[in-house]
């Protein structure tokens, strides 16, 4: 039988005892707050796309379960389709999700409007003019507005989550990139809202990954996902650490049970990783027994010979 505890201490509360379990799933339903939308960053969207990231390649499902390790449990997304005309996104749509929410967090709004358009596609490796680009551009837009995600942390909680809360993409056209070149601004502006929950979480939870370590990886989607999952292993650590291969394939969650692959996935990774960022030979080390994992924190006390 559990061991029950006093909660008096609990947020102010004269609760009845109860077991720590329960008093972690309060603790925790407090925190999410159930009637405070911004509070639900708690749930970690940013987080859930990264470590179950959305499918590498084109797909006609209209619903996908991922499932990973995480410290005390596991997380869990279930990634939906709005839209019947619309699939689900995919492959370097991640690419594009992650460039608009920096957008979003550099200019502290939740809002990408035409003006951005241009700047936004040239960091995308687009032409903002192109018809093909154009077309394509848009279509990324439109499949990461139409879908939603359901989080859950085993025995803790799940959140229905949404990303983005209006897709105005249809209104833009060729034409106003050319008058934005101009100077020139639309009456009705094409607009991206990210929604309210995502927004908050990418303020305040968001692990922010430099864009030339996502632009060095973004041709390649499986290569990009472990990438960023890599960088927040690294932010996460608290100490060098050797993750042996097995508890670090078990720990990405990957569907790849052959550990040389899983390896040889890792070391092409990070060669992708290094002409972007030279600390990345300081950050991790494949040797033998596992992936040496150097916090991020640490790197101002290494040396250049590390």
């Amino acid at each position: 039988m559990a061991d029950a505890k006093d909660s008096k201490d609990f947020k102010g509360q004269d609760w009845p005892l109860l077991t720590a379990h329960q008093q972690s799933l309060f603790e925790t339903m407090a925190e999410v707050g159930a009637t405070k939308p911004d509070d639900r960053n708690m749930a970690l969207i940013s987080k859930a796309l990264m470590l179950c990231p959305l499918p590498f390649r084109k797909t006609q499902e209209r619903q996908i379960v991922s499932e990973t390790r995480i410290p005390g449990g596991s997380i869990t997304t279930i990634i939906t389709a709005l839209d019947d005309k619309i699939l689900l996104p995919y492959g370097q749509d991640s690419f594009v999700l992650d460039a608009l929410s920096s957008q979003a967090r550099s200019r502290k709004n939740p809002v990408i409007t035409t003006d951005n358009l241009a700047d936004l596609m040239r960091l995308l490796k687009m032409d903002e003019v192109g018809g093909a680009d154009y077309k394509l551009f848009l279509a990324r837009i439109q499949r990461i507005g139409a879908f939603a995600m359901r989080i859950k942390r085993k025995g803790v909680l799940a959140v229905n989550a949404r990303i983005v809360d209006i897709d105005g993409s249809e209104f833009w056209s060729k034409n106003d990139v050319r008058k934005e070149k101009r100077g020139e601004r639309k009456v009705i502006p094409g607009v991206v809202k990210l929604s309210d929950e995502y927004f908050a979480d990418l303020m305040n939870q968001y692990s922010a990954i430099p864009l030339n370590i996502l632009d060095a990886l973004s041709a390649n989607p499986t290569f990009y996902s472990l990438g960023k999952w890599l960088w927040w292993r690294s932010e996460v650590s608290e100490t060098e650490t050797v993750v042996p291969w097995d508890d670090l394939l078990r720990e990405r969650g990957s569907k790849d049970s052959n550990i040389q692959r899983f390896k040889a996935k890792v070391r092409s990774t990070l060669n992708l990783m290094g002409p972007s960022r030279p600390e990345i030979k300081c950050l991790f080390k494949a040797t033998p027994k596992g992936l040496r994992v150097t916090p991020i924190d640490a790197l101002p006390k290494l040396t250049e010979n590390c």
